[in-house]
């Protein structure tokens, strides 16, 4: 068990209780849970679930996710006999990071249980997105930023995927984590910009400082996320799991950089993916707890605080990933 330091309770309280207020909002009606990685659409077992693929032509054509050999040759005609714009992704496999579960939907809708409840995926057109396809990671390829909406009772999350276009495959494969993550009572996203590079700017009405769900907030975030080997993460303002990060959830423990297992917080709960942060850019961490379903058994979902944001408070802190024990 890492040992708690008095000394950075003491020293970032101020600044770790408002970043820890900023953050503990979680939206009336919403599930909240984080995204694995990217493995192949069809896969369900929890041990394909965080494989990953690589990023621009050649392309994986395994679902192991291991790069095309060396020898293979794009086919001539790829472009010609087929695009992203073919794909009928209103009857389609996806993996729905709301419920954490892969659904097919038909004309555009999934109806079944969660969690005891009725539940209601559809596919819908949104506001936020001017370019639904659009050559994200500058392959010569279009991709594609579509959205789904899942509602239960009077809860509703509104989630944009990005889809990218294997052109050795003939298939769209889809970034299983949210770019984007509105909930009623919570965030309202009102613009995602490809930015190039496989980088997309996000605009965001912060929920926290909502005065009602009927009233969306006024205080606007920027976010850039990145597809970094078919894992989308945040990269500014600060590196962060794109996750919610749950502080309200958290527990009160403030902990020592040096005492972060293994010493570095990841993108995604896998050894393999980005790293997030090192010990020597925290000035301090904790355990969230949040949704268990995305948090496999092994690792553990954590907050840090940027040395960077020591005395401001002002921002939603980031998180990431590190194995337990």
């Amino acid at each position: 068990m890492p040992r708690v330091t008095t000394i950075i309770v003491a020293a970032l309280s101020a600044a770790c209780v408002v970043g820890v207020t900023a953050c503990s909002s979680t939206p009336s009606g919403s599930t909240g849970s984080g995204d694995p990685t990217n493995p192949p659409t069809t896969q369900t077992a929890a041990s394909s679930q965080f494989a990953t693929g690589a990023s621009g032509p050649p392309r994986s054509t395994s679902a192991t996710g291991e790069g095309a050999p060396a020898t293979a040759q794009l086919p001539k005609d790829a472009a010609a006999s087929r695009s992203i714009r073919d794909v009928d992704f209103a009857n389609h496999s996806w993996w729905d990071a709301a419920d954490q579960q892969t659904i097919t939907l038909r004309n555009g809708v999934w109806k079944g249980t969660v969690n005891g409840f009725p539940d209601l995926v559809e596919l819908i057109d949104s506001k936020a997105v001017t370019k639904k396809y659009v050559d994200i990671d500058e392959d010569g390829y279009d991709d594609a930023l579509l959205t789904l909406r899942s509602t239960q009772g009077n809860g509703a999350q509104i989630a944009t995927y990005a889809w990218r276009w294997d052109p050795l495959a003939s298939k769209a494969v889809q970034v299983r984590q949210r770019l984007t993550d509105d909930a009623r009572c919570g965030d309202v996203t009102t613009a995602v910009t490809p930015a190039g590079a496989s980088q997309i700017r996000l605009t965001i009405l912060d929920g926290t400082k909502a005065k009602s769900c009927a009233t969306p907030s006024s205080v606007k975030l920027r976010k850039t996320v990145k597809i970094v080997d078919g894992l989308a993460m945040e990269v500014k303002p600060y590196p962060s799991a794109r996750i919610r990060c749950f502080i309200g959830a958290a527990t009160d423990d403030f902990f020592d950089p040096e005492d972060l297992g293994g010493g570095v917080l990841r993108a995604a709960p896998t050894k393999s993916s980005p790293v997030v942060a090192r010990a020597a850019d925290l000035a301090g961490w904790g355990e969230v707890k949040g949704d268990e379903r995305a948090v496999p058994k092994g690792w553990l979902l954590l907050w840090y605080l940027p040395k960077a944001l020591v005395g401001k408070g002002s921002e939603r802190l980031p998180c990431g990933f590190a194995p337990r024990g």
